[in-house]
Parts: C-alpha cells; structure tokens; sequence
C-alpha cells in the first residue's frame, strides 16, 4: 500500500476511532488497521491519530508571597499562644488575633493585607 493511500486510510477511520467509546471496538478497529496499512504496532496508529490534536494547558500554580521571618516569629508566637492549632484552623484565627495584636504591638498593615492570601498549609511551624 501507497504512503498516500495508507494516509487516507487513517484519515478516514479517525473519526470513526475518536467516536468509538468501548476499548474492545478501538482494539478491533485498530488491528484492522494494522493489517490494511502494514504498520508494525497498535501504538504506532494511536500516536499518528493523537500527533493532531491540541492537549489542554494545565494552569500553573501562582507561588505563594513569602513571609519574612519576622512575620513569621509572629505567626509562630499567636499559634503557640492558641493551643498551637493545624494551619488549617490557624488560618481563619490570625485575622482576630492580628487585629487584637496590633492594638498593643505595631505590625505592618501591608502584612496584615498578606496574610488571607497565604495557604493554610503554608503555615506550618
């Protein structure tokens, strides 16, 4: 068989392929496929049929902002005063205990800004 016609073979059953839901009817098509086109292997027409089509992006993860370590000997100090919860329920407990602390001690309100925008789980010590 031709390149042209072997390439026309396959266009013609990748619609066919693609719509085709149990694996048992793609493995059949595809061994059918094998033996008219000569290719040697399963994977070889698999790839040919996925080499086209867009994969979908992934979103990257946007880091986290950095906590200074002074910030962070203030995190630490409000968890050990607290029972030293998880960073889970540490995380809704730090606005009230900031807002408490800022009336005694100067934080840094840029910081105060931060802090929701941290993971929980970023707040481990």
């Amino acid at each position: 068989m031709s390149k042209q016609a072997t390439i026309e073979l396959l266009n013609s059953n990748a619609v066919k392929y693609r719509k085709t839901r149990s694996r048992k009817a793609k493995g059949e098509l595809l061994k059918k496929l094998i033996e008219l086109t000569g290719y040697k292997s399963i994977k070889s027409i698999i790839r040919y049929y996925s080499r086209g089509r867009k994969r979908k992006r992934v979103e990257k993860r946007v880091s986290l902002p950095e906590l200074q370590p002074c910030n962070i000997e203030l995190i630490k100090s409000i968890g050990l005063k607290s029972d030293q919860p998880c960073g889970k329920r540490l995380h809704p407990m730090l606005q009230t205990w900031l807002l408490a602390y800022s009336k005694r001690h100067e934080i840094d309100e840029e910081y105060q800004r931060r802090i929701p925008s941290v993971s929980p789980r970023g707040l481990f010590f």
